[in-house]
């Protein structure tokens, strides 16, 4: 094989690397929908999906930092947490979130604003990267431009308790 060729090679097999780089990069936009739809409220559950799940069993705080062993997410997206009040899930607050990327995340750390009390409730949920930024927007509580993950009308989502 002369240089010419052996060039020819490496670029050829460069460009099949950074080919399949930027397929995996790219992963988690192809699975995100640009138009999430929720179904109507009285049709809501929660729990985890069967694509998407929060493994909240084994969750362990550190002070304000809640670290979940497993999320695993279609699409790119948010792990959020909402308080209660009045004994119910404040959908329109949210204390803390961290971005997950498509697929499979290990040791998910999520930090709240303020220390938690034992015993306090949060509503740990998935919301997808609609526009692809990696900022959280979340709107006025109401429209939430990076919307709630919903697989059929169950709703990625369960309450949790501070330890």
């Amino acid at each position: 094989m002369n240089t010419t060729q052996r060039s020819n090679l490496f670029q050829f097999t460069g460009l099949i690397i950074l080919t399949i780089l930027l397929q995996a990069c790219n992963a988690g936009i192809k699975y995100t929908p640009k138009n999430p739809v929720a179904p109507p409220r009285d049709q809501i559950t929660l729990g985890n999906g069967e694509r998407s799940n929060i493994m909240a069993e084994g969750m362990q705080q550190d002070g304000a930092t809640f670290t979940f062993k497993e999320v695993n997410i279609e699409g790119n997206g948010w792990l959020v947490l909402h308080p209660f009040k009045e004994g119910k899930p404040h959908g329109v607050v949210y204390v803390g979130s961290t971005y997950v990327k498509h697929g499979n995340n290990k040791d998910v750390k999520i930090t709240v604003n303020e220390l938690p009390k034992p015993g306090e409730n949060y509503l740990v949920m998935l919301h997808w990267d609609v526009d692809q930024d990696k900022n959280f927007d979340f709107g006025d509580g109401i429209i939430v431009p990076d919307a709630p993950l919903f697989e059929g009308t169950k709703m990625v989502a369960f309450p949790i308790q501070a330890k």
